[in-house]
């Protein structure tokens, strides 16, 4: 090819594991929504392993011809019609995509489950993107003046601060106690927060209204963390860093990918989380961080490896 790293025509095969998947949008609408409208793939075809044993020349002449119309880029990006009719009676099974190849980055200290997962799939897995709410960082709002936090730990002034979190908890939750110090301040008038402030603000935090977890993030106490299901894109236009994404919500977002795409390796599940969450590079620090995610996910038994892919567990 003249351009190797162009999307020119995906080619969709049959396997097991996508006959595996139970409903017939996952086998048959995902592939075609994800490679045009997302992927952006200017010709996707499908060949049937019956149809290429019947008659492989035709099925290759069928492959040459859409090629050059794809390549002419006359056309909008299209799902083509099968190569080969399926025979009656068999079930549909497909795909392997001639994607993008995406290497595993490895972590600075990478997690231990995933040591065995270092060398990365070679083969791309393309998934719908998740439906889910989209992160809106809590809009800054004036709960008093420094004097407040001057004050602390007295009573009134720890009340107008617990005001304050609870408003934050609320709009972000759960939010890393970094930002919500930092949040926390800048309602009293405060932009730059050192430790001894950041401090002050969270020992005030009412444990019988808000919890802080092993991971540093504070929770609405009415919450049941092993149980939150929940996740929020990130626009383009958010600055969120991934230390600030709770493992929890990493998790979520990671199960419903997996979900999406039946299994998926280790090195796209990561492309697909940075994706879902605004990304754009994997860092080695952002590769450390998704892959405390995916321990989480393991660890609460929500998701489990098979060699280098990721499944749902059980």
């Amino acid at each position: 090819l003249d351009a190797p790293d162009r999307p020119s025509m995906a080619i969709l095969l049959d396997s097991p594991a996508w006959a595996a998947r139970r409903t017939a949008g996952d086998r048959d609408g995902l592939p075609g929504d994800v490679l045009t409208r997302m992927m952006r793939w200017p010709s996707v075809q499908r060949v049937w392993l019956p149809a290429w044993i019947r008659d492989r020349d035709a099925v290759l002449d069928k492959l040459e011809m859409a090629f050059a119309e794809a390549a002419s880029g006359l056309s909008a990006p299209v799902l083509n019609s099968s190569i080969g009719e399926l025979p009656s009676g068999l079930p549909p099974v497909a795909f392997s995509t001639a994607g993008s190849v995406f290497g595993h980055v490895p972590a600075a200290a990478p997690v231990p489950l995933l040591a065995s997962a270092a060398g990365g799939s070679r083969i791309a897995t393309a998934v719908v993107e998740p439906e889910s709410p989209a992160y809106k960082p809590w809009t800054i709002r004036r709960f008093g003046s420094i004097d407040v936090l001057d004050s602390l730990p007295s009573r009134r002034a720890a009340a107008s601060v617990r005001e304050a979190i609870r408003a934050i908890v609320e709009a972000e939750g759960p939010v890393h106690q970094e930002r919500l110090a930092k949040l926390t301040c800048a309602a009293f008038g405060l932009n730059k927060v050192n430790p001894q402030r950041s401090n002050s603000v969270l020992d005030v935090l009412d444990t019988s209204v808000h919890r802080c977890d092993e991971d540093g993030f504070i929770w609405d106490a009415s919450i049941d963390r092993e149980e939150w299901s929940e996740f929020r894109t990130t626009g383009q236009d958010v600055d969120r860093k991934p230390e600030h994404i709770s493992v929890v919500e990493l998790r979520n977002a990671m199960v419903e990918i997996v979900r999406l795409s039946g299994g998926i390796s280790v090195s796209e599940l990561h492309r697909e989380t940075i994706r879902v969450f605004g990304g754009k590079r994997r860092t080695v620090g952002i590769t450390a961080r998704l892959n405390e995610g995916l321990q989480y996910g393991v660890d609460s038994e929500r998701l489990e490896l098979r060699g280098d892919v990721v499944h749902l567990f059980g």
